[in-house]
């Protein structure tokens, strides 16, 4: 198997450096651009990937919330779908409690990519069920990272 491309996107390296509403709209949250050039012939390319992301949520938290987990191969979100997760995250047992902070770590993989460019993956993150945007907080760290290889 031979290396092609490594690559990490860091939007936050440590808790607490963001400080991001989760809407219902997909935001992304890590973009990577692998150069496949080396690629040779037949030999299909791999890519893997992995992702952490952080966020907490307000005590008042009314009842659980579902948070999207979406890559794609490209730009938009609807592009090629190469990861989708649901992460439930529910409210603190005890209501007092001040700050109930989740972490979320994922890994993908995409096969026979196609040669002939970079191929790019973009890591989105949204609440599909128009949560209240104030419940659910990106706090950080945040990052995405990928490796192609070929054969």
């Amino acid at each position: 198997m031979a290396f092609l491309d490594a690559r990490t996107s860091a939007n936050a390296t440590e808790q607490g450096q963001l400080n991001i509403p989760v809407t219902d709209v997909y935001e992304i949250f890590g973009q990577i651009g692998l150069s496949l050039s080396g690629a040779t012939g037949s030999t299909p390319i791999r890519v893997q990937m992995d992702g952490t992301f952080v966020v907490q949520n307000d005590p008042s938290l009314p009842s659980s919330v579902l948070v999207e987990v979406l890559v794609v191969r490209g730009l938009d979100s609807k592009d090629p779908v190469v990861y989708r997760d649901f992460l439930q995250i529910l409210p603190p047992a005890d209501p007092s409690q001040d700050i109930f902070i989740t972490q979320y770590s994922f890994s993908a993989a995409d096969f026979n990519v196609p040669s002939g460019g970079p191929a790019i993956y973009t890591a989105f993150i949204r609440v599909p069920d128009g949560t209240d945007p104030n419940l659910i907080t990106r706090i950080g760290p945040e990052n995405f990272n990928g490796l192609a290889n070929n054969g």
